[in-house]
């Protein structure tokens, strides 16, 4: 009886035992979707749950199999959220449901792979979740019953990790920026191809890239909730837009479009001079070992590719694409570069260029540019049925700043990526459209009008003396600039917060121009008519016209006219400038006229004529730098200041062949003085001699004879003060050689104006 009983007992003790068990199974079984993106992999773990061994998640294929666990059900595509509709958790076993919500296409060579678990009702709800803006999803309607879930909202944005690029030094580094939201979490390690990656020691939310490419794993965990995101890059070549007025930072993205990019390639590959994009330097290393960074530009107006050639002699083509959406409003005229458009008064509308564009986009945030943690962040659904889109009213609390957009798609892809500049206060801004230098003082102080709504404040970025800054009234600025070429582009900071700024450069359109060489720029430049020299004109002439323009005037090329009838010469504008050599204009007719001429410069597309060069009848004396416009004036000067240049007494061979009579040689002893004249053509140095050796009375002879020494004496004034007091005071005409037998001035002076005027001076 007893061991019936201990029996009986020992089978009750068991059924209980895997009762309890089979209820903690059934307890622990999770509900779960996997829904692969071309953009982002979140894989979140119940905190109390634990997958079941039945259920594996396989990579390569992006799907779940299912086994025996009916919560679990299989998704291939990611969703469609402008189809999304309410699901009822009670039908969503049913595949076929799913499968009418999803959209097919996979595109992107760079993506990631997302998990998801949902409880049903009957399931503990997770206690720590973070906001849908933290997880990029749409903020949820309080009144809508929690046990229907839209699946636009179910399928979260979530802050998602970017591939980004800085520059160290002399070096481009590559690393993967992990936002605020997931740094602010536990146990954060990043893995690259199973390697886990070093954490910059500069930029602490960034990581830096082993390889190019393969698969990066982020992991961390909330809550003893694990959490993971997979990105994959399957590229073997990276494209960065670069942002910033220092061009010192970019993110990646798919294809370049309008603006300034580095591509990080293989230093083994070349670049092609197929290319319609030049580089703007010459590569510089990167973090990647093998690799190199190449500055790019592409530009609205031009059709641009980049091409590498690979070491398999295969052409690498990188062609731009057009941009889908544009920003629209109260853009302000503003200069600044890489840092967006300006808008004032109220924040731009987004544009789609073809309206139907918005069928395929999803989802749009907008946030604070630049490197700060938990920088402010905001997304929206896009009303397809409008064309812009205007920004909710909700933005607005944030105020004026520097801010992004991020346009995703359905499959949550970047679509377009742009930034954007808003002051709230400032509503326009007045800058003269095209100035015109006067006739002949130049350009006048330009005066900038800024309207806008009280409390406004704006100051120089550059702190510079010469440029003023008038307060009119509280609704109105004035800032006057000079007319000097280096304050064309002058820089400023408006505040927008204490001790927060906001860029502003203004950029006045004024043509500038110079003299120099044909091979190098001017350092200096001028906005007063040139006076240039008929000389400068030769064939042989280096001398060059250089004309600075404004980087944006429509005209591509500068027309150069002289005279009436000479024919215009058209010269390219490249990096606004032209270069015009003086010797092209060696031909016109006008130039050999003794009347004055005009050069203008024309630029047609932009209404502009201006003179900026007179070829003046210039004259110079003959003997020295002066010139003058009046002939009268050069003779003058000429006469009374170089008459001794111009009658030029003769030496004394000129004087002895003009009479025989003279001496043929005159000597002078080295050692007393002594002159001796000699008439002897055959021996002319024997009386000389004579004297050295018998009669000087100074000669050293203590050694033996002294050594013959003595000078040949040629100075028409030595001669006639201690040999020949007689010698005729004869001058000779420089310019025809006439001779004049002590001729007082009066008298050269009436030979040059009978004979010599014009040659007193040459023309310029």
């Amino acid at each position: 009886m007893n061991s019936s009983i201990l029996f009986l007992s020992f089978i009750i003790i068991i059924i209980i035992v895997f009762v309890i068990l089979l209820l903690v199974k059934n307890r622990n079984r999770k509900k779960q979707y996997v829904i692969p993106s071309s953009n982002i992999s979140h894989t979140r773990e119940a905190e109390d749950l634990q997958l079941d061994p039945a259920s594996s998640y396989s990579a390569s294929t992006k799907t779940i199999v299912k086994q025996d666990i009916p919560e679990l059900i299989e998704i291939k595509n990611s969703p469609s959220p402008v189809d999304s509709q309410m699901i009822d958790e009670s039908s969503i076993n049913d595949n076929k449901t799913m499968e009418n919500l999803v959209n097919p296409r996979l595109e992107s060579s760079i993506y990631f792979t997302s998990i998801y678990f949902i409880r049903n009702d009957s399931q503990k709800t997770r206690k720590h979740t973070l906001e849908p803006i933290k997880r990029g999803g749409r903020p949820r309607d309080p009144n809508r019953d929690p046990k229907y879930l839209s699946l636009r909202q179910t399928l979260n944005y979530i802050a998602k990790p970017e591939i980004v690029c800085w520059e160290k030094g002399s070096e481009w580094k590559v690393g993967v920026e992990i936002p605020d939201e997931i740094l602010a979490n536990q146990d954060i390690s990043i893995l690259q191809n199973g390697i886990y990656l070093d954490r910059d020691s500069n930029i602490d939310n960034c990581w830096n890239l082993a390889a190019i490419s393969g698969e990066i794993i982020i992991q961390w965990s909330n809550n003893e909730i694990n959490n993971k995101i997979v990105i994959t890059n399957e590229n073997t070549y990276l494209i960065f837009r670069l942002v910033g007025e220092d061009q010192k930072r970019g993110y990646l993205v798919s294809n370049p479009s309008m603006g300034s990019y580095l591509i990080i390639a293989p230093e083994i590959w070349e670049y092609s001079n197929i290319s319609t994009v030049n580089r703007i330097a010459l590569p510089e290393p990167s973090s990647l070992v093998g690799y190199l960074a190449h500055f790019c530009e592409f530009k609205a107006d031009k059709e641009n590719s980049v091409a590498f050639k690979t070491s398999e002699n295969k052409i690498i083509t990188i062609k731009p694409v057009k941009p889908k959406f544009e920003l629209v409003g109260n853009s302000l005229e503003d200069s600044s570069e890489n840092i967006g458009p300006l808008f004032g008064d109220s924040m731009p509308q987004i544009k789609a260029i073809t309206k139907n564009t918005w069928n395929d986009i999803s989802v749009i945030i907008i946030g604070e540019e630049g490197r700060a943690k938990k920088r402010w962040r905001k997304e929206f659904i896009p009303d397809l049925s409008q064309n812009p889109q205007y920004i909710p009213d909700s933005f607005y609390e944030k105020g004026s700043g520097w801010y992004y957009v991020r346009i995703y798609n359905k499959e949550n892809e970047l679509v377009e990526s742009m930034n954007f500049r808003y002051i709230e206060l400032l509503k326009k801004i007045n800058i003269p459209k095209h100035l015109h230098p006067a006739q002949n003082d130049g350009y006048q102080t330009a005066k900038i009008e800024l309207i806008h709504s009280p409390g406004f404040v704006i100051k120089s970025a550059n702190r510079r003396d010469n440029i003023q800054i008038e307060q009119e009234s509280s609704e109105k600025t004035i800032i006057k600039i000079p007319a000097d070429p280096d304050y064309d582009n002058s820089h400023w900071l408006v505040e927008i917060d204490n001790n927060k700024f906001i860029p502003l450069t203004i950029s006045l359109k004024r043509i500038w121009w110079a003299l120099g060489e044909e091979n190098k720029t001017p350092l200096e430049w001028i906005d007063k008519a040139i006076l240039l020299q008929r000389s400068d004109f030769t064939a042989l002439s280096n001398k060059a016209l250089w004309i600075r323009c404004p980087q944006d005037f429509k005209s591509k090329s500068i027309s150069i006219s002289m005279g009436e009838n000479s024919r215009d010469r058209h010269y390219k504008i490249s990096d606004s400038l032209a270069m015009i050599p003086i010797r092209e204009f060696s031909d016109v007719t006008e130039l050999m006229l003794q009347n004055n001429l005009e050069i203008f410069a024309s630029l047609p597309q932009d209404n502009i004529r201006i003179k900026i060069c007179e070829v003046l009848r210039k004259l110079q004396c003959k003997f020295c730098d002066f010139t003058s416009l009046n002939e009268q004036d050069i003779i003058a000067h000429a006469i009374a200041n170089h008459l001794d240049q111009m009658f030029i007494p003769l030496n004394y061979d000129e004087l002895k062949a003009n009479d025989p009579n003279l001496p043929h040689r005159i000597y002078q002893c080295i050692y007393c003085g002594f002159y001796v004249t000699s008439d002897d053509i055959e021996n002319p140095t024997s009386k000389i001699i004579h004297h050295i050796n018998n009669d000087c009375k100074k000669a050293p002879r203590n050694d033996g004879p002294p050594r013959t020494d003595f000078k040949i004496i040629s100075n028409v004034d030595e001669i006639r003060e201690n040999i020949i007091a007689e010698l005729p005071n004869i001058e000779k005409c420089y310019f025809c050689g006439k001779t004049f037998e002590r001729a007082t001035d009066n008298k050269k002076k009436t030979h040059l104006k009978e004979c010599h005027m014009s040659l007193l001076y040459k023309l310029l």
